[in-house]
């Protein structure tokens, strides 16, 4: 889990991350900025909560089998 101040994911900071699988965000978490986790194949599962408001189109570029599970605040 990232930390409770981070607000917005930004452009290509969890790009790149390996084998990291499931990613869970806090719920203070409003945005993910294009390509924030590009290029992660074993991505499989990220948890958001209705508070991201703001998802890029392009956010999971060239994740082929990443999941969003919304979770309510």
């Amino acid at each position: 889990m990232l930390s409770e101040n981070v607000t917005k994911i930004p452009s290509f900071s969890m790009s790149n991350m390996g084998s990291v699988e499931n990613v869970v965000l806090s719920t203070n978490v409003t945005s993910l900025e294009e390509k924030a986790f590009a290029n992660n194949s074993a991505l499989k599962q990220v948890a958001i909560y209705d508070s991201t408001t703001q998802i890029h189109d392009k956010a999971f570029s060239s994740c082929s089998n990443v999941k969003l599970l919304v979770e309510k605040d």
